[in-house]
Protein backbone atom coordinates (compact mmCIF):
# COMPACT_ATOMS: atom_id res chain seq x y z
CA UNK A 1 0.00 0.00 0.00
CA UNK A 2 1.70 3.22 -1.20
CA UNK A 3 -1.29 5.77 -1.25
CA UNK A 4 -4.19 6.38 0.91
CA UNK A 5 -7.46 8.07 0.40
CA UNK A 6 -8.59 10.59 3.42
CA UNK A 7 -12.03 11.41 4.33
CA UNK A 8 -14.17 12.12 6.83
CA UNK A 9 -17.20 10.46 8.86
CA UNK A 10 -18.98 12.07 10.97
CA UNK A 11 -16.61 12.99 13.77
CA UNK A 12 -13.91 10.32 12.49
CA UNK A 13 -11.17 10.32 10.16
CA UNK A 14 -11.05 7.49 8.05
CA UNK A 15 -7.62 6.32 5.76
CA UNK A 16 -8.89 4.04 3.09
CA UNK A 17 -5.81 2.22 0.44
CA UNK A 18 -5.90 3.40 -2.88
CA UNK A 19 -5.75 0.21 -5.17
CA UNK A 20 -3.41 0.13 -7.55
CA UNK A 21 -4.42 -3.07 -9.51
CA UNK A 22 -7.42 -4.99 -10.00
CA UNK A 23 -7.81 -7.05 -7.28
CA UNK A 24 -10.37 -5.06 -5.75
CA UNK A 25 -12.95 -5.61 -8.60
CA UNK A 26 -12.01 -9.20 -8.96
CA UNK A 27 -13.38 -9.75 -5.69
CA UNK A 28 -17.00 -8.04 -6.62
CA UNK A 29 -17.37 -9.53 -10.21
CA UNK A 30 -14.61 -12.52 -10.55
CA UNK A 31 -11.89 -12.27 -12.61
CA UNK A 32 -11.01 -9.77 -15.76
CA UNK A 33 -9.54 -10.68 -18.77
CA UNK A 34 -6.72 -8.75 -20.20
CA UNK A 35 -8.83 -7.36 -22.73
CA UNK A 36 -10.96 -4.99 -20.28
CA UNK A 37 -7.71 -3.88 -18.41
CA UNK A 38 -6.07 -2.89 -21.82
CA UNK A 39 -10.26 -1.03 -23.08
CA UNK A 40 -9.85 0.73 -19.47
CA UNK A 41 -6.82 2.11 -19.51
CA UNK A 42 -6.69 3.32 -23.17
CA UNK A 43 -6.43 7.05 -23.70
CA UNK A 44 -8.55 7.87 -26.64
CA UNK A 45 -5.88 10.34 -29.32
CA UNK A 46 -7.03 14.25 -29.07
CA UNK A 47 -9.39 15.30 -31.43
CA UNK A 48 -7.84 18.23 -33.94
CA UNK A 49 -10.54 21.06 -33.78
CA UNK A 50 -10.11 24.41 -35.77
CA UNK A 51 -9.57 27.46 -33.31
CA UNK A 52 -12.34 29.17 -32.16
CA UNK A 53 -12.60 32.82 -32.29
CA UNK A 54 -14.93 33.25 -29.05
CA UNK A 55 -12.76 36.03 -27.27
CA UNK A 56 -11.14 37.51 -30.21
Amino acid sequence: MDEVRVRRHGNAIILEPIANDWSWLELIVGPVDEGFIQASTEQPTEQDRPDLDFFK
